[in-house]
């Protein structure tokens, strides 16, 4: 038993799956001991996107309808996308919310695992290591794994398909590469499902099917290429292809949500708004509507409370979403660069305290960077344990970041690695541009996708630096 146990904490993966349950064995104890009613009933929630998520799902499942509303006439949903709803409904029916937190555990676990094999093939055991432990230690994921919502799931399913795509149009130096058609259509399948389960992804598989196009044509030529993107983008055409004809059909508008131009208006508009005028978000996106007569933020989530049909909010909205942009162009850019510089060191610490029934006074990382004394007191306000969550939270998030601009340097100045680090970059800058459509307001939540990223490349980065001080001082 005790050379099985030896053997075990030897062990890369089984290091990195305990590291990454321990984090959130913490985050589920403080509950449980705290604040245990939360953990069987998902209307506990502070998030009405976590509460709306179950509520579909469930309706869908109990009911037939796939409807946020709580009763008849159960009107149908086109804000959301499926995967997630039925997947959490049919969770919550079985056994409660906390069979989704639990599942949402062992996905952060898998994600861990995967990124420390594709790393293993790239860069060799010492950096995957590195990065399976950053991913097993990310608090703020293992905290954001206790509410009903998308960003887990979806970031697991994107970085499986990438996993499976990576090794076919960039074969790693000393392995064969990979063949059949199987793998692009698996990876399509995923990439499909992950646009399924979060809009946000609608336009990944176009991206990533032009970088399997330019490589797999510069090293096998012009059919292999093509054959490739026809079965990595077969599986979108059919599944995301038969919810807009869902929602065309019973809405008249051929999208697979409203995300994109209720965002466009009521997110980075507002967010240039805000910085013009001085005003609160909420302020901002009433202003907006007041002034080029548009339904209001929560008309356009939530139609049936509206007189106009969703065909015609969707088109008044796409109609004013290049007005809006264009209005302060000047604080549009600045309102992005904030939100995320904000977002990539957003932390999630005071849902950490509500689920452990605690209050959190906010220190400001602002005022905290300019070494204002009421910051320090404010942050030593809190409970300890709050306090810790805190600081590992921004550490975690600054070394991550530090780190990932490190590796992508020393990556692209390895004419054999560049191509990865192309890759990497155009992924991150991919959901750097959600982030940035948040506005001046982007946090955490906006960063979660682009993070299984960040940490291959800040893997890289701490492999290398550690090389470098091992070299005697002649060589480094």
């Amino acid at each position: 038993m005790r050379d099985r146990l030896a053997r075990i904490l030897r062990s890369d993966r089984w290091r990195i799956v305990l590291v990454c349950l321990a984090f959130n064995a913490s985050v589920l104890a403080g509950i449980a001991l705290r604040n245990p009613e939360y953990l069987g009933d998902y209307r506990l929630n502070e998030s009405p996107d976590a509460r709306h998520y179950v509520q579909l799902g469930r309706n869908l499942l109990l009911e037939g309808h796939y409807s946020r509303m709580d009763g008849p006439p159960f009107s149908p949903d086109f804000l959301r996308t499926p995967i997630y709803p039925v997947l959490a409904g049919a969770l919550d029916i079985v056994a409660g919310p906390i069979a989704i937190y639990l599942a949402q555990v062992l996905v952060q676990v898998a994600l861990a695992l995967v990124l420390y094999r594709l790393a293993r093939l790239y860069f060799g055991r010492r950096i995957a290591l590195c990065v399976g432990l950053l991913a097993a230690t990310d608090l703020m994921t293992a905290v954001y794994n206790f509410s009903a919502l998308t960003e887990p799931l979806y970031t697991a399913i994107t970085v499986f398909a990438l996993a499976l795509l990576l090794p076919r149009i960039l074969p790693p130096a000393d392995a064969e590469p990979a063949t059949g058609a199987g793998g692009y259509l698996a990876a399509g399948t995923l990439l499909a499902l992950a646009t399924l389960t979060r809009p946000a992804g609608l336009y990944l598989p176009a991206v990533l099917a032009l970088v399997t196009a330019w490589f797999l044509w510069r090293r096998l030529g012009t059919r292999p290429a093509i054959r490739a993107v026809c079965l990595l983008l077969l599986p979108s055409v059919l599944l995301v292809g038969g919810w807009i004809a869902r929602n065309r059909a019973l809405f008249g508008v051929a999208k697979v949500s409203s995300v994109d131009v209720v965002g466009t208006v009521y997110m980075a508009g507002a967010g240039a708004y805000q910085l013009h005028h001085g005003i609160s978000r909420p302020e901002a996106q009433r202003r907006i509507a007041a002034e080029l007569d548009l339904p209001s933020l929560l008309e356009a989530q939530n139609p049936w409370l509206s007189e106009l049909s969703m065909q015609e909010i969707d088109a008044r909205l796409a109609a004013a979403a290049p007005v809006v942009l264009g209005r302060y162009p000047g604080d549009l850019i600045a309102s992005s660069l904030l939100g995320l510089a904000k977002g990539s060191v957003s932390h999630n610490v005071r849902n950490l305290a509500s689920l452990h029934d605690r209050s959190w006074t906010a220190p400001r990382i602002g005022s905290l960077a300019r070494f204002q004394r009421a910051a320090f007191g404010r942050l030593l306000d809190n409970h300890p344990a709050l306090v810790a969550a805190f600081l590992w939270q921004v550490a975690h998030a600054l070394v991550t970041l530090g780190l990932a601009i490190c590796g992508l340097w020393c990556l692209a100045r390895r004419p054999d690695s560049r191509p990865l680090a192309a890759v990497l970059l155009l992924t991150i800058a991919y959901f750097g541009a959600g982030m940035a459509l948040f506005g001046i307001d982007a946090y955490y939540r906006a960063r979660m996708p682009m993070l299984p990223y960040l940490f291959l490349l800040a893997g890289f980065a701490v492999e290398r630096l550690a090389a470098l001080r091992t070299r005697r001082p002649s060589q480094a």
